[in-house]
């Protein structure tokens, strides 16, 4: 599947999804990193080298008019919802994790979080030693 087809299938699923007409859908790519240095440094506070690569995850997303957050994946199973107001902590084994433990740090960082967002990720996640993880 070529880029613009994804981009495609994300706007007809978020449509199917969240009833947001595809013109209304945004999408933003976030490119999956390699570490020529070694894996996981960065958390270490070790010198990072990181570079991007052509392969990346998709989201496509809309504001949903509250601060609730309601994310489904091509890649992952089930549905993460949470409000920005009340971030549930780390559930093991949840893709969840990723999108809440983002608007946490942006909230820990002082930033107004008061728009939630409706979204659908999709990328290919069955790459090792890719940062793919953190794409999401």
């Amino acid at each position: 599947m070529t880029a613009s087809d994804t981009l495609e299938q994300l706007k007809t699923d978020m449509q199917a999804r969240f009833g947001t007409p595809p013109k209304q859908v945004r999408v933003v790519r976030s490119p999956y990193r390699i570490c020529p240095l070694g894996a996981h440094i960065d958390h270490q506070l070790g010198p990072v080298m990181a570079m991007a690569i052509d392969r990346a995850v998709h989201l496509a997303y809309a504001p949903s008019g509250t601060t609730e957050v309601r994310l489904s994946s091509q890649i992952f199973s089930g549905d993460v919802t949470f409000d920005l107001n009340d971030i549930s902590p780390r559930q093991e084994g949840d893709w969840g994790n990723f999108p809440r433990g983002a608007a946490q740090a942006l909230k820990q960082q002082a930033h107004a979080l008061n728009q939630g967002i409706v979204g659908i990720t999709a990328g290919s996640m069955d790459e090792g030693g890719l940062s793919s993880s953190a794409a999401v």
